[in-house]
């Protein structure tokens, strides 16, 4: 089953509850944003509103979709700029299109935590924003990056266990499923 129009729907879906959330909260930050933190959460570093929200649009449109893109490439890199276990056996000239297909769909999964990630950004930004002067507590930055990188670690087992061989004799993996 191809499930890539339903991770590209959830991609979209949070391109456009990022779109908003920027839009909504431009009337809710200063003029002067902290965007840059201790670890105490004392702000010391700043932006204006319009840098911010210029930064955060492009941070939002390059983070999620690099990897995308570095995957889409594979179909035209040589084996030895890609780093996948067991490459030889993966980037064969009769399993190449399938891996770089497998790849492209699971770094949409990325691309949708990595979005995530980013709105969860912004939204520690805006709320911290809100109080004079600006902090941002630690537990609220573990509360959005600890999911985050509980999912990486998640994304980067998963690709692990495609691209294991299976077998005594090296034979292949079952077709993948996602």
């Amino acid at each position: 089953m191809n499930t890539l129009p339903l991770r590209i729907g959830l991609l979209v879906v949070l391109y456009v509850c990022f779109g908003v959330s920027l839009f909504a909260s431009a009337a809710w930050l200063p003029d002067r944003v902290a965007t840059h933190f201790d670890m105490a959460g004392v702000a010391n570093g700043w932006m204006s509103r319009s840098t911010h929200l210029m930064f955060m649009s492009v941070f939002g449109l390059v983070f999620p979709n690099f990897l995308i893109c570095i995957c889409w490439s594979i179909r035209f890199l040589s084996a030895g700029l890609v780093n996948i276990p067991h490459r030889e056996y993966w980037l064969a000239d009769e399993r190449r299109s399938e891996t770089a297909s497998y790849l492209v769909r699971h770094s949409v999964w990325f691309a949708c935590l990595a979005l995530g990630f980013v709105i969860g950004l912004h939204g520690l930004v805006v709320l911290s924003n809100q109080w004079q002067p600006p902090q941002l507590p630690v537990v609220w930055v573990l509360g959005v990056a600890g999911p985050f990188l509980v999912g990486v670690a998640a994304w980067v087992i998963c690709l692990y266990r495609r691209f294991r061989i299976a077998g005594p004799d090296g034979g292949t993996m079952p077709p993948a499923r996602g």
